[in-house]
Order: structure tokens, then C-alpha cells, then sequence
């Protein structure tokens, strides 16, 4: 939503002298002739849907991660034995980073 707000913003802007000099600067209708052509399409939902979807799972697993840990391990009451029980549970997650590293290239 943010980033939507910023690009409406630049789009309904005044071009400045500064910015006729640099050409570099896309205007709203060559943005949409580009994001009406349909091959871009396949790149932008593919981008967003799995960025959609990993932050689904990173923050809903953050949120959580009390209970989860709490669950796993059970509730011992000291702060340096929960921070390493978080550190522990947070780890888990690193093995299947580096297999999905490594099968990106086959995918």
C-alpha cells in the first residue's frame, strides 16, 4: 500500500525542468502501456504472489513463535532459556533455506 501511494504521488507530480533533462523518468501512460502488455504479467504476479506468500509464512510464524515455543519446549520461566529455546526454534528454519537455495537453479 505504501509503495502504491508513492508511485500515484511521482505519477500525478509536476515535472520540473530537472526532470524533462532527465528522460530517465517514466510517465503514467508509458507506465500503462507496459503493465497492459501481457507478458509482464507472468513476472509481476509470479514476484508478488511469492513475496505475498513467504511474508504470510515468515511474520504468521513470528507472531507465533511464544506459543510455538511454549508448545515445543514448555514454559520455564527464565528469560535466558526462552531467548536460547527462540534461537533454537528459529534455526529450524535455515535447513530449508539452503535446500531451497540449492534447488533454485533446477526449478
Amino acid at each position: 500500500m505504501p509503495a502504491a501511494i508513492i508511485v500515484l504521488n511521482e505519477l500525478r507530480k509536476e515535472k520540473s525542468p530537472e526532470d524533462e533533462e532527465n528522460r530517465d523518468v517514466i510517465t503514467a501512460a508509458e507506465l500503462w502501456a507496459v503493465l497492459k502488455r501481457k507478458e509482464h504479467w507472468n513476472s509481476l504476479i509470479g514476484t508478488g504472489g511469492t513475496w505475498f506468500l513467504y511474508d504470510y509464512c515468515f511474520y504468521g510464524t513470528a507472531l507465533f513463535s511464544p506459543n510455538i515455543v511454549n508448545n515445543i519446549f514448555g514454559d520455564s520461566g527464565n528469560i535466558i532459556a526462552n531467548c536460547w529455546q527462540n534461537i533454537v526454534a528459529n534455526m529450524m528454519g535455515i535447513p530449508g533455506l539452503l535446500i531451497a537455495i540449492l534447488l533454485l537453479r533446477s526449478l
